[in-house]
Order: C-alpha cells, then sequence, then structure tokens
C-alpha cells in the first residue's frame, strides 16, 4: 500500500504513546558531490543541511550515506504507521460522526484525500483515542524495521538536543519538526574508566594551580543535582558504574531523596584536579549553598528541561553572580518525555540573558552528555587564586565530628601546602595544633601526602571541642606571627528564622542529648542553642532553624545518628518590640530600647511597648499564569503586600509578594502546591521588621495559666486561634474527677477570648430509687447529687488537673 506525503507522529516512547497528524514532505536540493541530499554528508562535510533525504532507495549514494540509511527507516516506518494510525481511531473511537468516518475511511486511505486538511484535523482531535492495542502494533512496526527499538518524534517546538544521540535524522514541516532516533530511555551511557584504590596514598603534587578547578553544582529541588554528581563520579573512574546517591551519605538524605549537607569530591579528569561540591536545593539549606559557592571559582547551573526555570533557581543564579564566579548553564532530563529543551532556553535567555548555544543539554540519569559538562568545566571556570612559593594559609569552609578522630575540618589551601606533622595555628581562638593526617575526598576520604596550593581537603588536627572548628576561620602555619598573617574575609552566618523547644521524652536522658546535640551542631553552623526550661517537659533547649524542614532534619539526624528519643515543639518565629522612652520601665529590661522575643513567657506588658515588630521575607513565586488569581488571593489572606510581576514565557510568571514570615514557615508551601496542583515553586529572603499588633494568647486551665500553650500572634488572628487550640485540649485532656475549664485569654487578662468545658465524671445514684418514685425516693437521691455536687467544688478549688504527658506532645508537635 502506497501513501503519499508522510505522518507526523508525536511522541512514542516506552511508557508513553502520542500520535500526531499527516503534512507533505518538503523538497530539498542534492549535495555536490554525491546525488544524495542529507543533513550531513560524509563524502562532503560542508554540504549545506537539509531537511531530509527524498532520494530513492535504489539510489547507491545512500549505500554510504548513514542520513540517507536513516531516512529510508524513517519513511518505512511512517508509511506502515499512516495505517494503522488511521484504521485504529476509525474502529475504535465510537464519538465520530458519519462524515468524519467517511473521510478518514479504509477506502479514503489510499487516495490523496489522505492529504486533506479535514483529515489531518480529524486525526489530530482523535488521536489520544488511540488503542493500546493499535499502540503495541506501532511499536512492532518500529522494532520490526529498524531491528532496534527507535522514537519517532513529530511535535511542535525545538528538539536539536537530539542531535546528540548516535542515530538521528529530522525533516520539518510548517512549525512542526519530525525526528527518528534510537530510544532513550533504553540506553545508558557508562564510563569505562576503572574506579582506584582508596586505600592507596594519594600524590598530589603534579596538580599545580594552573590544572585545578573548583566548582559546584547548583538547582533547584529534584532537578537531579545528585545524580550528575553519581554520573562525574563514574566518568572519572571513582565509583563503579549504576550506584546513587553516593554524596548523599545521610540516612535522612536516602530516604527523603533530598541534599542536606553539601559534599566534595576531588576527581581526575584528562590531566585536571577538579573538585566537586554537590549542594542541597532546598531553601532552608540556603547557607550550605552560601558557604560551599565560597571555595568555589564557577557553578554548574542545573535546569531540569521538564520543569523549567524554579525560584531556588532564580536565587542560585544571583546568588553566584552577585559573587562574581563564573556559570555554566545545563539542561538536564532532556529524555523525559514532558522535555521541552526550547522553552528552558527561552526562559534562560529572558531570565538571565544566557544564549542557546551556551548551554549543555543532557541526561545524567542516562549519563548522555556527561562529558561535556567537564569540558565546560576545564575549559570556562579560572584556576583557584593560589601561591605555591608562600608559607601555608587556607580556609575551613566546613566541619564534621568524629567519634574516634573529633572535628574534621575540610579547607582550601590557599598559599603554601599542608601535610602530616606540620604544625598549625587557628587566628580566631589563638590556639595551636599538629597535623596527623591530610587527605581528599572522593566521596570517601582519601590520605595523601600533602595538600598543595588551590586544593581542596581535609585535615585531622586533634580539634576535640565544638567551638574549635569555626566555619570561616583562616588557619595558618605555626611558624608565622600571628600579626603578620592577613585572615581571609568571614563568612557571612545565615540568622535562624525559626524556634522551636527540643526536649527529651525522658529527662534522664538529658545530659546524653546534651552532648547529641553539640556534635550535630559542629556540622551545621547556622543553627543556634539557648538553654529552656518547661514545667511539664523538664530541662530543654530552643533552637533557631533556618526553616521548618530544616527543623525536621534536625530532628531526624538526632534520632538516627545518635538514637535519641526527642520532643520537637511547635515552631515561631522572632518578634522584637520597642521599648518607651522612659527610664523606669526600660530598668525593667536592662536598659534596652530595643528586645527580642523569643518565648511567649517573657512577653512584655502592653503598657511598656511603644510598638512591636514582626519579621517579614520577600517570596518569589513561579506559577503558572492561569492560575495567578488564586495565588494571588492566599497571599492576600496571608496579610502580604503585593510586589513585582513578570513574565517567563507564555504560560509562567514571577510574582513577588512580601509577607510575614509566621505565615510563611508553617503551612504556606503546602497551601500553595494544593491551589496550584503540584506547579507552583517558591523562594524567600529576609526582607527587614514591619510594625504590628501582636498579643500574647494564654491558656488557663481551671485560671490557672499552662505555660506551654501560650504562643504569641497577630491580634486579628486570636480567636479562630484560640478556638482551634482549645478544640485539641479539649480533645486531648482527659475527663477529671472535676470540672474542667479551659479559657484562652489575652495578655494578663482573665477575660475569655474562647472557653470550653470538660464535664466531671460522676457517680450514678439512680439504683437507689429501685423503682419506688414515692416514699421519700426522690428525696434521698436529690441529697446524694447535692453532696456530690459540693464535692466536686471543693475539688475543682483544691486538686490540679492532671494533663498527659501524650496530650503535650500532641498538642505541641502541632
Amino acid at each position: 500500500m502506497h501513501v503519499s506525503g508522510s505522518v507526523v507522529l508525536l511522541l512514542c516512547f516506552w511508557k508513553i504513546d502520542v500520535f500526531g497528524f499527516l503534512f507533505p514532505a518538503p523538497s530539498t536540493s542534492s549535495c555536490s558531490t554525491c546525488t544524495c541530499p542529507t543533513a550531513i554528508c560524509p563524502a562532503q562535510p560542508s554540504c549545506p543541511p537539509v531537511a531530509a533525504c527524498p532520494a530513492p532507495v535504489s539510489n547507491p549514494c545512500c549505500d554510504t550515506c548513514r542520513s540517507c540509511k536513516k531516512e529510508r527507516f524513517r519513511r518505512s516506518i511512517l508509511s506502515n504507521a499512516t495505517y494503522i494510525v488511521a484504521e485504529d481511531v476509525l474502529t475504535n473511537t465510537n464519538s465520530l460522526s458519519k462524515k468524519q468516518k467517511r473521510e478518514i475511511s479504509k477506502e479514503n486511505l489510499d487516495s490523496d484525500k489522505c492529504n486533506s486538511p479535514a483529515l489531518q484535523q480529524i486525526i489530530l482531535q482523535n488521536i489520544d483515542r488511540v488503542t493500546s492495542i493499535g499502540k503495541k502494533r506501532m511499536q512492532e512496526v518500529a522494532e520490526s524495521t529498524l531491528g532496534a527499538r527507535y522514537n519517532v518524534i513529530c511535535a511542535r517546538g525545538d528538539f536539536s538536543y537530539i542531535a546528540n544521540t548516535e542515530e538521528y535524522c529530522q525533516q520539518t514541516v510548517g512549525d512542526v519538526t519530525c525526528f527518528l532516533f534510537k530510544q532513550l530511555s533504553d540506553v545508558r551511557f557508562f564510563s569505562n574508566a576503572r574506579p582506584g584504590d582508596p586505600h592507596k596514598l594519594v600524590d598530589l603534587e603534579a596538580y599545580t594551580p594552573d590544572k585545578i578547578r573548583n566548582f559546584g553544582i547548583v538547582a533547584h529541588v529534584d532537578h537531579g543535582k545528585s545524580t550528575l554528581a553519581d554520573r562525574i563520579l563514574e566518568l572519572c573512574g571513582v565509583a563503579a558504574p549504576g550506584q546513587q546517591q553516593m554524596l548523599d551519605r545521610l540516612q535522612v538524605e536516602k530516604e527523603r531523596g533530598i541534599t542536606v549537607k553539601a559534599q566534595t569530591a576531588s576527581l581526575p579528569y584528562k590531566g585536571y584536579l577538579v573538585n566537586l561540591i554537590d549542594t542541597p536545593g532546598h531553601v532552608d539549606f540556603s547557607a550550605e549553598v552560601s558557604r560551599s559557592l565560597a571555595v568555589c571559582d564557577g557553578i554548574v547551573l542545573l535546569v531540569a528541561a521538564n520543569e523549567g526555570v524554579q525560584a531556588q533557581t532564580v536565587a542560585n543564579f544571583w546568588l553566584a553572580f552577585e559573587k562574581d564566579i563564573t556559570i555554566i548553564p545545563v539542561i538536564n532530563k532532556i529524555d523525559l518525555p514532558g522535555a521541552d529543551v526550547k522553552m528552558v532556553t527561552s526562559q534562560l535567555k529572558t531570565l538571565f540573558d544566557i544564549e542557546e548555544n551556551e548551554c549543555v543539554l543532557i541526561s545524567a540519569k542516562k549519563g548522555l552528555n556527561v562529558g561535556q559538562v567537564l569540558d565546560k568545566v576545564v575549559e570556562n571556570i579560572p584556576p583557584p587564586k593560589a601561591d605555591p612559593k608562600k608559607v601555608f594559609r587556607g580556609l575551613l569552609f566546613d566541619s564534621y565530628f568524629d567519634n574516634y578522630r573529633g572535628a574534621i575540618a575540610h579547607v582550601l589551601v590557599k598559599e603554601g601546602s599542608l601535610q602530616k606533622g606540620q604544625k598549625i595555628s587557628s587566628y580566631h581562638n589563638g590556639r595551636s595544633y599538629e597535623v596527623s593526617e591530610v587527605g581528599i575526598m572522593r566521596p570517601e576520604m582519601i590520605r595523601c601526602s600533602q595538600l598543595f596550593a588551590g586544593q581542596v581537603g581535609y585535615v585531622v588536627c586533634n580539634m576535640k571541642t565544638v567551638a574549635e572548628a569555626l566555619i570561616g576561620e583562616t588557619l595558618y602555619s605555626a611558624s608565622l606571627d600571628r600579626k603578620d598573617v592577613v585572615p581571609f574575609e568571614g563568612m557571612k552566618l545565615v540568622q535562624p528564622t525559626v524556634y522551636a523547644g527540643l526536649f527529651p521524652v525522658e529527662s534522664a536522658d538529658y545530659e546524653n542529648l546534651k552532648q547529641a546535640v553539640e556534635r550535630l551542631c559542629l556540622n551545621d553552623s547556622s543553627v543556634t542553642v539557648t538553654p529552656d526550661s518547661s514545667r511539664a517537659l523538664g530541662l530543654g533547649w530552643r533552637i533557631g532553624f533556618l526553616g521548618v524542614l530544616h527543623m525536621e532534619v534536625f530532628g531526624a539526624r538526632l534520632s538516627q545518628e545518635y538514637d535519641a528519643s526527642v520532643i520537637l515543639c511547635q515552631p515561631s518565629v522572632e518578634y522584637r518590640a520597642i521599648i518607651k522612652d522612659n527610664d523606669t520601665i526600660r530598668k525593667r529590661y536592662d536598659g534596652k530600647s530595643e528586645i527580642r522575643i523569643l518565648d511567649p513567657g517573657k512577653f512584655p506588658d502592653h503598657f511598656d511597648v511603644e510598638e512591636f515588630l514582626e519579621p517579614m521575607v520577600k517570596v518569589r513565586m513561579i506559577v503558572p499564569s492561569s492560575m495567578m488569581g488564586v495565588v494571588n488571593g492566599l497571599c492576600s489572606e496571608c496579610r502580604g503586600e503585593r510586589g513585582d510581576i513578570n513574565s517567563i514565557d507564555e504560560q509562567r510568571m514571577i510574582i513577588v509578594w512580601r509577607l510575614p514570615l509566621a505565615e510563611v514557615v508553617v503551612d504556606f508551601f503546602e497551601r500553595l502546591k494544593k491551589l496550584t496542583s503540584g506547579y507552583a515553586s517558591f523562594d524567600y529572603e529576609n526582607d527587614g521588621y514591619n510594625s504590628s499588633k501582636l498579643v500574647k494568647l494564654a491558656i488557663l486551665i481551671n485560671e490557672k495559666e499552662v505555660s506551654e500553650f501560650s504562643q504569641i500572634i497577630p491580634a486579628a488572628m486570636a480567636r479562630d486561634r484560640a478556638r482551634l487550640l482549645l478544640h485539641r485540649l479539649k480533645r486531648e485532656i482527659p475527663r477529671q474527677q472535676f470540672e474542667v475549664v479551659i479559657k484562652a485569654c489575652i495578655g494578663q487578662s482573665t477575660k475569655a477570648l474562647s472557653q470550653v468545658v470538660i464535664q466531671p465524671m460522676k457517680r450514678d445514684f439512680s439504683q437507689l430509687l429501685k423503682g419506688n418514685f414515692g416514699g421519700g425516693g426522690m428525696e434521698r437521691l436529690n441529697k446524694k447529687l447535692s453532696h456530690q455536687k459540693k464535692g466536686k467544688e471543693r475539688m475543682k478549688t483544691l486538686g490540679n488537673v492532671q494533663i498527659p504527658k501524650e496530650a503535650f506532645l500532641n498538642i505541641l508537635k502541632n
């Protein structure tokens, strides 16, 4: 059967098959050397590219021209697919009208009507109704024709990344482009490099500063940073193929599929030493990204082809731009069915002025074009600024605690060299140490004889306490006088935004938990710890975090790494109060004109305060254009102030709002995802303080305040929050022998904003009547009830409400 023209097919992957409609093939010119018009002709490389190869199959030139062979395969597939698709739509679609069925009928397939616009439109409208049987037949045609699984992609858009595959042919008709290529989802590109011996002592003397490249990988959440790092480790021969999350060492990282702690790896590549730093993508761990960029001379900005530019992508770009380091744009996940490379390159051009030819197109999962990323790193990223002729001076940019060797510091050697037995000093704490071991991460610890200028490695030097391994510390040779040492510019410490109480489940575990918290804080300098206590929960700490996810990960690491059972209370933010300009009043606050409010128990009296200040954040959201209305409604509900609105492309917008931090840290992201069906992303940064009317919501149980349940909230939210909290308390507190009255009040007032009553347990005296409602039976019953009522009132004044510990846990955690 012969069909004129060619069929345009939309996507045919292993799991997803979507078909398109019919278009005629264009006419093209022939190559001057051979009679075969091809996109790339081996006989004459300078032959201008054309759309396809319509030369006859019998043309002898096609026996030597690879592109013509592929075109012959393509034409064979399309000829067979025409009949399959049209027949399947005709047979299995009941919604077609009689006229439509006549136009797409089996008899018309052999005629010129097959190319009619009406028939093309019918197939386009109903092609998603093709049954699985029709799709399976389409797959069989491709496999029987080519002897291997191939894809035919025909769609509107730029699919130039397919040119990087082994088998490739394209044809463009109007705004639709067709490609034939080997299916990427069935191909893995493994490195043939062999992993080295991790126990062998490594000599790094050959890697002078001009042969070193320090770079990091930054991206939005789930855009493939760790997967790309895995493929780079394979390509450099330091890891066996097929391993996953090799730089994610923490159990919580593997469970959640996220990167929490930045990790380094020093890798040999084509005579260069490339120091890779894999960074987290979540906004809560932005301090890790900022600290990593301090030792990088360039970054790989990774963007997923199926999602495009997201909020954290924008934040990471400007963070690197401000530090004036080289940015290499890389588009990942080009093998996915929903990949749209043209959309992503357009977004990068619009937002960051990055040209399309600057982007590297890869599939980290399949290992496609990963070598091009490293080539770009070597070519474009400058070598570190280091002087090997001077005496040792290095920057401590990270550390972690080892139970046997103490604090292990990660350093960037800026000047000189560092080796075992050398004595070094710390600039800020003034202590001296003797180096017992130096080495590099690959990604495990590999000992080396010496660390040279420009290299990144670890140092073991008997640091035993948390305070000794300060992030941003300057280490220098003990032979130098401290006065002659110029310290490095200190790293900017990120201030916590969320505070929560941390308590041991059992009071006897306090000391063990204290040691665990101190050691874990060594790995995370952004955490602040302040001693705290509670009448119900005992001794504990008030800990500052960068966000709710940061808090959850901290609790999970305590449980998994130190086997600690902890109680993490509901998070809050830091408020401030401006004290009135009165010496008597300010004396009550140690003479301060402005105080921080972290604990509701230390909330100042309203008569002493000029105004309260609430922390604000600038929230940057990337949302679909069609959903901008509901997102703006959510932000207005959260007491926000509208900011700038910019268009990324026709489908997505960047909108900026200024919101109170208290609204963002709890459940804003979950609500945003729910309203936008998961299509929105957001990032935020601190934006000062705003004047706000704040109140202390106090919970009184039988007229006694329970400080653990008190909260600091905006006055407008007090009534709703009070009702919610009292409803939970009534559900958690069991019935007592006496009546329990739970009230929510404002500040020191005893006037109830909301109130619930838990009725007491009572004895049933009805059996005293024994069916005799006369002869004094009712009098005896009333007498008993009166005595019970007086006893309950006496118990209420003298007794204490018994609140089980589980009630505290359930309320404070939620």
